[in-house]
């Protein structure tokens, strides 16, 4: 739901988009720039996979590239919007670029926006296999946070299982920026440890 959203907010920003290049008000593209740069700012952090939300963006930026283009005009509402976003993304990490315990902090903001509360991050150390603690509904979980440029092993569904039990949760999953094996979505299964993939 919440990325239905974040596209229809980006379609709207498309829209604005397009308005800036077929303006010739510098004043109404500025406009329509800002108002541009604002929603695709509100769109990809709606996302739950920014790396998804980039494909689509570029899909965007791409056609609005041949528009300008055609016109032979436009070039400010292009190039406003297009340098206002990338100014805002100067001090953006991907999940390849940040590390293990920064990847469990954007975890914990992650389920924050899922509707979890009570959210802490466990010590680096003697977590007993839990990275994160939260709950929902009333109902204890914990999570087990990977952060992998690989494919992550079942060690992680082990992991979170022990730990499920330590804490006395209801719930256990796994959260990665990756893919799980197949062996390791197979013991999830049977220990009904929830899956969450590619969270970037």
């Amino acid at each position: 739901m919440r990325n239905k959203i974040s596209y229809l907010i980006l379609a709207i920003g498309a829209y604005f988009y397009l308005l800036a290049i077929a303006c010739d008000s510098f004043l109404e593209i500025l406009l329509y720039s800002v108002i541009t740069s604002v929603l695709m700012f509100i769109s990809e952090k709606f996302h739950e996979n920014t790396e998804k939300w980039l494909t689509i963006f570029a899909v965007v930026w791409g056609i609005a590239l041949i528009i300008c283009i055609s016109r032979k005009s436009g070039w400010w509402g292009f190039i406003i919007p297009t340098l206002i976003y990338a100014l805002s993304h100067l001090n953006y990490k991907s999940s390849s670029q940040i590390t293990g315990l920064e990847y469990e902090q954007h975890c914990a903001d992650w389920l924050r926006k899922k509707g979890f509360s009570n959210i802490q991050v466990t010590p680096a150390s003697n977590d007993y296999g839990a990275d994160v603690i939260a709950e929902k509904n009333g109902e204890r979980w914990v999570f087990q946070c990977k952060h992998y440029s690989g494919v992550v092993p079942n060690d992680a569904v082990q992991e979170i299982n022990t730990a499920k039990k330590h804490y006395n949760a209801k719930k256990g999953a796994v959260i990665t920026n990756s893919k799980l094996s197949e062996n390791a979505k197979r013991l999830a299964w049977e220990n009904d440890i929830e899956l969450f993939e590619m969270i970037d």
